[in-house]
């Protein structure tokens, strides 16, 4: 019996290209929140921060991050979350 792998959209697509599409809607996305005078949230060194349209960059810290939906720091996980 021969198998026969099937490819994802995605790899039909390729990887070069599909990065390129998130990296333009990516770019477009932060334009479209600073033209509306909003921060992006972005990891900037691996540091998650707010870039404000100005230029600012203000790292966030694990306190500011705990009221956020679907974002958990180990020590409030329990177990079964």
């Amino acid at each position: 019996m021969s198998t026969t792998k099937t490819l994802s959209f995605l790899e039909e697509m390729g990887w070069d290209r599909v990065e390129e599409l998130a990296r333009e809607a990516s770019r477009k996305a932060i334009a479209e929140a600073h033209a509306h005078g909003l921060p992006v949230a972005v990891a900037v060194d691996g540091v998650p921060s707010l870039v404000y349209p100005d230029g600012r960059v203000e790292p966030l810290e694990t306190s500011d991050l705990s009221g956020a939906q679907g974002i958990h720091s180990p020590a409030s996980q329990t177990e079964g979350d």
